[in-house]
This record gives C-alpha cells, sequence and structure tokens, in this order.
C-alpha cells in the first residue's frame, strides 16, 4: 500500500520531485525488503515471532515520530527507510506465526481471514486514511498519527498472543521429545 501514497507523500509533503521521489524512495524500499529477511532471521534465532513483530511495530512508532520531525531530505529518506525497515520486519513474519500457531487443517482458513479479509481492508483503508487525512488538512502527519495508532492497537492485540505462542511452542518441543524416545 505504501506504493500508492508514499511517492504523493515525498512530492506534496517535502516538496520533491516527481522524478526526484521516484529516485529516492528506491531506499526505503530496499530497506523494507532487508527488514522483512531481517524480521525472519531474528525471529528464527531469538524462537519467538510475536516477540520479534512487538519490537519491530514498537520500534515504529519512533520511526514514525522521526519522520514528523526531521526537515532535511537526507533525513526524509533516513527515517523512511527505518519505518519501512521496521513496518515489513513486523508484517513479513506473522504469516509464519500463523503456522505457528494454528493446526495444520485450519491454517488455511486462519491465512484467509487475515490476509486475505484484514489485510485486503487495511491495503485498502490505508492509502485511504492517507488521502482523507491530506485533504482535511493538507498535511500527512494525522495519516502518519493513524498509522502509529494502528501499531499501540497491534501491540495491545499481540500482547494477547505472546503466551499462547509461548504454549504452543512449548507443547510442540514436548511433543517432540516425546516422538523421539
Amino acid at each position: 500500500t505504501n506504493f500508492s501514497w508514499l511517492p504523493g507523500y515525498l512530492v506534496l509533503e517535502r516538496g520533491f520531485s516527481g522524478i526526484k521521489s521516484g529516485n529516492a524512495l528506491a531506499i526505503p524500499y530496499l530497506a523494507a525488503a532487508f527488514g522483512a529477511l531481517l524480521g525472519g532471521y531474528l525471529s528464527d534465532r531469538l524462537g519467538t515471532r510475536t516477540g520479534v513483530i512487538m519490537l519491530f511495530a514498537t520500534l515504529t512508532i519512533p520511526a514514525i515520530a522521526g519522520l514528523l520531525l526531521v526537515q532535511d531530505e537526507r533525513g526524509v529518506i533516513g527515517m523512511l527507510s527505518l519505518l519501512l525497515c521496521c513496518n515489513s520486519a513486523a508484517i513479513s513474519i506473522f504469516v509464519v506465526l500463523l503456522f505457528d500457531l494454528f493446526p495444520a487443517e485450519i491454517t488455511g482458513a486462519a491465512l484467509a481471514i487475515s490476509l486475505g479479509v484484514c489485510g485486503g481492508l487495511g491495503g485498502a483503508a490505508g492509502p485511504l486514511i492517507m488521502g482523507y487525512a491530506y485533504d482535511l488538512t493538507h498535511s500527512f502527519s494525522w495519516g502518519f498519527a493513524f498509522m502509529g495508532l494502528g501499531m499501540l492497537l497491534s501491540l495491545l492485540l499481540l500482547a494477547c498472543v505472546f503466551p499462547y505462542e509461548r504454549t504452543i511452542r512449548r507443547q510442540k518441543r514436548q511433543q517432540t521429545v516425546a516422538a523421539l524416545g
């Protein structure tokens, strides 16, 4: 969803030319790809997907604040890179978390609901919220504030999932040990 409104943010809010915004966004989009890989790596190494999602969702909030406060072009690109890196890290491992938490029999339904319905609604609502906030205020700041609120809501929901993930991991370890001998 960032592809639809992010170039407009750089042009309308930050004064980039259309060409310059396209070139400048290559760095934050590469940071997003790196974030997806980093999130997966860390969640495998640390043994907790929920904890890593919560970490990166938490880091997204100060990245949003930093983006709103910084004024120079390099700072804007740096903060966008941090924001997209953290956001991508959190989102990319969410799919794997679903495979970890749900039995194989219902994983397809869980993916369809969470990614199909919720992801689709978020993908449609995000650009609409950004555009509506910009139309009302002539600033993207309120759109970013809503993004920060979304991250806070995600953190609250994930705080409920975190103990459940630990229980599921413990049960899977016990089953593996029992099966081995």
